[in-house]
């Protein structure tokens, strides 16, 4: 929403890498500060908290700061206000899922912005160490 065009490829997809931005210019950068994730207000509906739950368990959360923490809590309270309304508005819901997007929350969202979220690496543990934890736990050696 609300950026023309097509999804962007993910990067391995992709043949051509600049130095600098798509735009031409250089990427800034600054240091990341920690922040506090606000308890949902309990009186939210549902489907609203678990989402708002969601955002700060998602992999994205490592790129947030208070400013999206905060942004994320008024969004959400707004949509409960929304959901809760007599009167719907197309173009209230539809500025509500645009600034949601804002955060990331899609992937097509999180290629527009140039970041990629990759699937946990499971540990691989060889055969042979396998075998020797097996024959440890038969013989009760911690």
């Amino acid at each position: 929403m609300g950026v023309r065009g097509p999804m962007p490829k993910r990067s391995e997809e992709r043949t051509r890498r600049n130095a600098t931005g798509e735009d031409g210019v250089a990427l800034k950068k600054g240091v990341a500060l920690d922040y506090e994730w606000r308890a949902p207000n309990p009186n939210w509906d549902d489907a609203v908290r678990n989402l708002y739950e969601s955002l700060s368990q998602s992999g994205m959360a490592a790129y947030y700061q208070q400013t999206d923490a905060d942004y994320a809590w008024l969004i959400c309270d707004e949509f409960d206000g929304y959901r809760k309304s007599d009167r719907k508005s197309a173009v209230m819901f539809s500025g509500l899922i645009s600034s949601l997007a804002g955060l990331g929350i899609t992937e097509g969202e999180r290629r527009r912005i140039h970041i990629e979220l990759d699937a946990p690496v499971a540990e691989v543990k060889s055969a042979g160490v396998v075998a020797i934890e097996d024959y440890r736990k038969q013989l009760g050696v911690a």
